[in-house]
């Protein structure tokens, strides 16, 4: 498979914004969301070298909804509005924490012929599924789920017969088995097109962090965000406790039986 298709349309971009674009480094995360990608842009943008951003402005997620319908429109966000945006960033690297990129907008990229490395940033499915449900954010049922999720409705996710009848944590559940797919796909076909991939878990842990730099060839920074994490390591970045609507543990007695039920109805499409 080739990823060439479209690479004439980059031409639109002006020539200075193309040669900014190729002496940089563009890193994107791909992610369930709710696992430290807010923290971990906040700690990297003390780098002098990186350019480090939490879902800036243009956003991914104001076109979310219409790429699954259109694929067309993540090439044209890419080209119109997200690279000459990065482009202006005077630093060598830019780096964004956004869990909507491996969301319909990494192929596109790849199509304009830029490949960017990944850095796949896990958590717990429990803990993501949990803070998910606690917020009112699911997949295909509420207005922030339809903004910043997948659902089983859209093309190419795993799919699930009757998802209707899920509950909403079930539904927060079977978004984590989602994203966890396109981690595998998605560290697989970076790595063939010579991209770099990074795997980090639990980032708020001094010692991933640090592992982290190593990954990104970024460790002549330790010292300075080992500094950065002892001023930082007492404060919690975008927990959104004052948005939490409900606690998953008081409206379900077993999560233990609701996920199985999940991976049963999954069990052909998912490694258990």
């Amino acid at each position: 498979m080739t990823y060439t298709t479209y690479k004439d349309y980059i031409e639109y971009l002006p020539g200075c914004l193309l040669e900014n674009l190729d002496n940089n480094r563009l890193i994107f995360t791909v992610t369930t969301g709710r696992s430290g990608t807010g923290y971990l842009a906040k700690m990297l943008d003390k780098i002098p070298e990186v350019a480090a951003f939490h879902e800036p402005h243009p956003k991914f997620s104001d076109f979310l909804r219409e790429v699954q319908k259109d694929s067309d429109i993540a090439l044209h966000f890419w080209i119109l509005r997200k690279l000459p945006s990065i482009a202006q960033t005077p630093e060598n690297i830019y780096i964004e924490t956004s869990h909507l990129f491996g969301k319909g907008f990494l192929e596109s990229l790849i199509g304009i012929g830029i490949i960017p490395d990944i850095i796949i940033l896990k958590r717990d499915f429990r803990k993501v599924a949990s803070s998910l449900y606690e917020l009112n954010v699911i997949p295909g049922r509420t207005q922030e789920g339809l903004k910043f999720l997948l659902h089983p409705d859209d093309p190419e996710v795993i799919p699930v017969n009757n998802w209707e009848n899920l509950n909403d944590y079930q539904l927060c559940y079977w978004y984590c088995l989602e994203m966890e797919r396109r981690m595998k796909k998605y560290t697989k076909l970076i790595t063939e097109l010579g991209g770099k991939v990074i795997q980090s878990r639990n980032i708020f842990y001094k010692d991933n962090l640090t592992k982290l730099l190593k990954q990104l060839d970024l460790e002549k920074y330790q010292s300075l965000l080992e500094d950065e994490y002892f001023q930082q390591s007492h404060q919690k970045v975008n927990t959104k406790d004052n948005l939490k609507r409900r606690n998953v543990h008081s409206d379900f007695e077993n999560l233990d039986k609701l996920e199985e039920q999940v991976l049963g109805m999954l069990a052909e499409h998912v490694e258990c």
